[in-house]
């Protein structure tokens, strides 16, 4: 099966176009193209507020996402945005530092097989750079040039930002090994800029047309009267003033027979507010706010017509969106701007749609000839933009995007190889520096490594020593102890590194500081295996289940049984961290001799103080910061676990007798509960 990775801006819960489009080719490709889909979402803010936590389906909810972003406190879960930044015109470098930092530890936690990023530029250049780090192909879905929004503006700047934003988004389509757009007009633009047109796709928006159909439930929207209406972001592009003054402009009696129902939010809605007063029209047009996507079948067969009234805007001309073709679905009439991407969405000639020139006047007369003389909607089944359908397409980008590789990648690949040579000498320079007892630097005590089980408290561990001990260097997530001993830099006098695997490499890391004046000390983890095998991991998609697999804890055991007793080795038991901190901070105090700045036991309160980052895999280890508790020391024995345990029995069969000789039972009692 393959592994696909989608990197978006944003994601669930948040709601709007670009995350409708996302969530309905997402879901499509695991439902009909058998894909192994996850979504990674940028620490940039969303461009929506609304949001909707009910709207979920197999392939898009909050176990299938991960926020590739560090976490600041409990309530922050985005990265916070640098004030000097302006991720539009390319200048967001600290925030892209870390979402490149977080998107890499994600891909070697998933091992996709391709990288399918969508726009804006910002999100996508650090995903292109990603793929080349670890010889990915790259997919990148433009939906619109996003600086259109500013082109045409009175303000210079304004101008300049726009033509800024879509130099950026030429380049990275250029980047990528195919590109995916949503209308032939924006493929042509996109080739324009340079790109092989044998690279460039169009898989068009569409729609779920199992979730949306005509049906007779009544619409809790409607009145009994000719209802009329429109969803969408509010923005001038929308054309809603044109709306309101079209309505404005019927007669007294069609007024009095109509009711226009214009759903959604957004900074332009005061401005529209403030015209439906001014035109006296508040009995006549209805803003009801967001309304949930759940429910917006329901208001489509509430109406007896959509109106589609967008500007004449670079956007609108370009971008074909995704209401129309839902409205559609739900066997909706509908009245359109004449704009070249509503034809192109729609068609010239279909019966269920009227197109109409942007301008309130001829607007007005085309909501009057409905009203003498209805059309009607789309005949059930007649719905060739199904996603069942239009996903299909994807076989033959990704299959090109697998093919073919970008020469300015490749040139860009020896760049990046000639600069991490040139880093790597350097870093070797500066860390003998510091290794050696030179006035100004701090030389290297110990490296203290934590390794063993996995899913046994390491990552706590971890935080508590970054909060309460004084001046260690501690990695982000996972890092291997040789590598670190090997490259990294260091001006402290403890570094602790964490990884499960390192129980293979402790020989390895003892050699290297066997030539050095500093020391290596391993803390090896242990928990009850039962708890072990039956934990599941955040950082990873809910799809995975548990996180540990029967072979690799026999395997790790195996590695654990053969450590010889040594004085660089203390062994830490995961049920003795969280019911005794102090005393287990004590201990390694005295084994390794680091010194004590805050309490083990109240690391979360130190780590907020402290306002330390974690970092997606810190943070999906942990299951969020929280204090130091026992109750998870029996999880396994939950009902849900069962049978999990049973199949661990005969997978393991010689389990009881491990048990007891980790010291974990006195007999074989606690089976019989379990089977």
């Amino acid at each position: 099966m393959q592994r696909v990775l989608h990197v978006l801006n944003y994601g669930w819960p948040h709601i709007d176009g670009y995350t409708v489009r996302s969530s309905g080719l997402i879901t499509a490709q695991a439902q009909h193209l058998g894909l192994d889909v996850t979504v990674a979402t940028s620490p940039f803010a969303p461009l929506t507020r609304a949001a909707d936590r009910q709207f979920q389906t197999e392939a898009w909810h909050p176990g299938a996402q991960i926020h590739a972003a560090r976490h600041r406190s409990d309530d922050d879960r985005v990265a916070e945005i640098k004030r000097f930044e302006r991720p539009g015109i390319g200048l967001a470098p600290a925030t892209q530092r870390e979402f490149r930092a977080e998107l890499a530890s994600i891909v070697r936690r998933l091992s996709p097989d391709l990288i399918h990023v969508h726009h804006p530029h910002y999100v996508a250049s650090v995903a292109i750079d990603v793929a080349r780090a670890f010889d990915l192909p790259c997919v990148y879905e433009l939906r619109c040039f996003n600086g259109d929004y500013d082109l045409g503006l009175a303000s210079r700047y304004a101008n300049l930002r726009g033509q800024l934003f879509n130099r950026h988004e030429a380049a990275v389509c250029r980047a990528a090994d195919a590109v995916v757009t949503i209308s032939d007009g924006l493929a042509g633009r996109i080739i324009n800029t340079g790109v092989a047109r044998e690279r460039v796709f169009v898989v068009r928006n569409s729609v779920d047309t199992q979730r949306f159909s005509s049906g007779s439930r009544p619409s809790p929207y409607g009145t009994s009267r000719v209802r009329m209406g429109y969803a969408c972001t509010f923005s001038p592009m929308e054309g809603l003033d044109l709306l309101v003054d079209a309505a404005a402009n019927l007669s007294p009696q069609l007024r009095n027979r109509l009711e226009i129902v214009i759903a959604g939010d957004g900074a332009d809605r005061e401005r529209i507010e403030a015209r439906i007063a001014e035109r006296g029209l508040e009995a006549t047009v209805k803003l009801p706010g967001f309304i949930p996507y759940g429910d917006m079948p329901d208001f489509y067969r509430g109406l007896d017509l959509f109106v589609v009234p967008r500007r004449d805007t670079p956007v609108a001309a370009a971008t074909t969106p995704l209401k129309p073709l839902e409205a559609r679905a739900a066997g909706v009439p509908m009245l359109v701007s004449d704009l070249p991407a509503l034809r192109e969405l729609l068609g010239d000639n279909a019966p269920d749609v009227r197109f109409v020139s942007p301008q309130a006047e001829a607007l007005g007369r085309a909501l009057a000839g409905f009203m003498h003389e209805p059309w009607s909607g789309a005949s059930v089944g007649d719905h060739e933009r199904s996603w069942s359908r239009e996903v299909m397409r994807y076989r033959t980008v990704y299959a090109t995007a697998q093919a073919i590789k970008s020469p300015n990648a490749d040139r860009t690949t020896r760049i990046e190889r000639a600069n991490t040579t040139l880093r790597r000498v350097g870093r070797r320079a500066a860390r003998r520096v510091v290794d050696s007892p030179l006035p100004g630097t701090t030389p290297l005590a110990c490296h203290a490594v934590v390794c063993g089980f996995p899913r046994t408290g390491s990552t706590m561990l971890q935080m508590m020593i970054a909060a309460a001990v004084p001046d260690v260097r501690v990695f982000d997530g996972e890092i291997e102890a040789v590598w670190a001993a090997r490259h990294a830099l260091r001006n402290h006098r403890w570094m602790l590194t964490k990884n499960p695997r390192d129980i293979d490499t402790i020989d390895a890391v003892r050699e290297f500081y066997s030539r050095r004046s500093a020391k290596a000390h391993f803390v090896v983890m242990l928990r009850d295996p039962r708890a072990v095998l039956t934990s599941k991991h955040a950082a990873y998609p809910s799809s995975r289940g548990y996180y540990v697999s029967f072979e690799r804890w026999r395997r790790i055991y195996r590695r654990f049984r053969a450590l010889a007793a040594a004085k660089d080795i203390t062994t830490l038991r995961y049920e003795d961290l969280v019911v005794a901190p102090d005393r287990i901070q004590a201990q390694l105090e005295a084994d390794i001799g680091w010194g004590r700045r805050a309490e083990f036991a109240d690391y979360d309160r130190a780590v907020q103080k402290q306002a330390l980052a974690r970092d997606s895999m810190t943070e999906g280890a942990l299951g969020g910061l929280r204090a130091v508790e026992s109750s998870r020391i029996e999880q396994w024995r939950r009902s849900e676990h069962a049978p999990r345990i049973r199949a661990m029995l005969e997978a393991i069969p010689q389990m009881p007798d491990y048990l007891i000789e980790l010291g974990y039972e006195t007999d074989d009692a606690w089976r019989h509960d379990i089977v």
